[in-house]
């Protein structure tokens, strides 16, 4: 009797431990979930991680019905620069060709990983908590196993690891793994700004200043407002004049076929596009230094004095020279290899062909999804084509790619060099 007494005491002594152990997960949960609901309005800057993606967004957002996100890399959201979610409707502001309007969204905006971890803590299952260093401080770190999907993170996230501060109780970074226990996704919320007052109009649907520059919030302050529209009554004439003598006294060059290679700027950018075949506008401004508005002047002159050829790939605009030296595939082939994941893949393929899609994700060191992606896209555009060997998949690259794979290589790395 002695014995049974003592085992149904140790049975219920271990359960209150186990209950014990799960309760400081759910309170940190339950605690960045009000915190949360209490934000009126934030700002941030989310550096975003993964196999696929490697970018910047910023983001502006009134939860649960407001959020604005501008990318720093649109070809990873179909050409999308900037989207705005107000009310229930989206907008999305396309580069070059702007498509105004607004379409009903049924889903969160790429972007909205905050939105996303919070609704995992209200109703995923918190399964454990540890502790981790972001940015030289201690912190709490909430596992959770969501509920349905988790968007924008990948349709084949089955775990959340969320960090949470310990004084405000926000959360500042959401990691997404498969189940596999590999990362897919994680995104770092920095410079974050809590109720900072934000304008309803940041989430309106208007044409923003250009599409690589930032749109301030206008204020609401009639007097302001005023005082903007009188200086620049008397400032824009007075500008206008000086700029009018200051031209005239050093006189008006006219660009032509001769002479539109003799500003040092527009040369060096040429230059860049000669050297490196389907290279887009924000590797350009890196190599060269140039401000974004004014390389599209540039870029603009180039073209229409024929100099260059511009074509759209993925939401993507790629630059050549304009005298027929790259054929349409040879073309296809230079801007797969602009992908860093995609060289990389067709380089393996090249010294060791028929590798199915676990051998490649392991050569490479990536997930085996991230890897389809990349396949389907070098399979759509001719590149790589796929074999079955009874279930079995391999991969080589097409024998006609394999000649202008191995010249748009030795471009692209003399280029580099």
């Amino acid at each position: 009797m002695r014995t049974l007494c003592a085992w149904f005491v140790l049975v219920l002594a271990c359960s209150l431990a186990g209950v014990c152990a799960a309760a400081p997960a759910e309170e940190v949960a339950a605690g960045a979930v009000a915190a949360y609901h209490q934000v009126a309005d934030y700002t941030a800057t989310v550096t975003v991680h993964g196999p696929d993606r490697d970018e910047v967004v910023r983001v502006a957002a009134m939860p649960p019905g407001s959020f604005r996100a501008e990318y720093d890399d649109p070809s990873l959201h179909h050409g999308a620069a900037l989207a705005v979610l107000s009310e229930g409707s989206a907008w999305w502001h396309v580069p070059p060709q702007c498509s105004m309007g607004s379409t009903g969204v049924e889903k969160p905006l790429d972007g909205d990983y905050m939105a996303a971890g919070i609704a995992a803590l209200s109703t995923g299952r918190v399964t454990s908590m540890h502790e981790a260093v972001l940015d030289g401080r201690t912190v709490p770190v909430v596992d959770v196993v969501p509920v349905g999907a988790v968007d924008p993170f990948p349709p084949d996230t089955a775990r959340l690891s969320i960090s949470i501060d310990r004084e405000t109780m926000l959360v500042l970074c959401v990691e997404g793994y498969d189940c596999t226990g590999a990362l897919v996704r994680s995104a770092e919320y920095r410079n974050l700004r809590v109720n900072a007052g934000l304008p309803e109009d940041t989430f309106a649907f208007g044409k923003p200043k250009g599409v690589w520059e930032r749109v301030p919030p206008t204020t609401s302050d009639f007097l302001m407002n005023l005082a903007f529209l009188l200086a620049n009554l008397v400032i824009i004439p007075i500008e206008s004049f000086l700029a009018l003598r200051i031209w005239l006294s050093l006189g008006y060059r006219r660009v032509t076929q001769k002479n539109i290679l003799d500003n040092a700027t527009r040369c060096r950018v040429y230059q860049a596009i000669l050297d490196n075949p389907g290279i887009h506008r924000e590797k350009i401004a890196l190599i060269t230094r140039t401000h974004p508005g004014t390389l599209r002047y540039h870029l603009a002159v180039l073209r229409q004095a024929g100099k260059i050829a511009v074509e759209q790939t993925g939401g993507c605009c790629r630059y050549y020279e304009n005298n027929g030296r790259y054929s349409e595939r040879e073309r296809t082939v230079l801007a797969a290899l602009w992908n860093s994941t995609r060289r990389e893949i067709l380089t393996v393929l090249l010294q060791t062909p028929g590798l199915s899609r676990q051998e490649i994700a392991v050569h490479l060191g990536i997930s085996g999804p991230a890897v389809s992606r990349h396949m389907d896209r070098l399979q759509r555009d001719g590149i790589v084509e796929k074999s079955m060997n009874g279930r079995a998949a391999s991969f080589a690259v097409i024998g006609e790619s394999g000649h202008d794979l191995l010249g748009a290589l030795h471009i692209l790395k003399c280029g580099a060099d």
